[in-house]
């Protein structure tokens, strides 16, 4: 999918096992595949998870072996991308020389 290749982590891209984790992810959510990729950090300013993305759009918490739909996910990487944006049009230029 088109808006996992914008995803970035601590260091840029999400490397190639990431992106494929997940593609198969969205493509049919199952629990195995839901505790691999939740701590999985999405975002990098501010840094956030692909689980606290959930948390956030669905403003609650998942129960404990409950798995988010693929609209959710889908919403909670382009949440994670507008927070993204937001952060570095949000960032002030200052100047410390004197």
């Amino acid at each position: 999918m088109r808006i996992i290749q914008k995803m970035s982590g601590m260091n840029g891209k999400l490397s190639r096992s990431n992106t494929m984790l997940l593609n198969a992810l969205l493509r049919q959510p199952t629990l195995s595949l839901w505790h691999r990729t939740r701590s999985m950090v999405i975002c990098d300013q501010p840094l956030m998870t692909l689980k606290a993305a959930v948390n956030a759009v669905i403003q609650g918490r998942l129960v404990i072996g409950e798995i988010p739909d693929t609209f959710t996910l889908y919403r909670a990487l382009k949440y994670s991308m507008e927070k993204r944006k937001r952060c570095f049009h949000n960032m002030e230029v200052c100047d410390t020389e004197s």
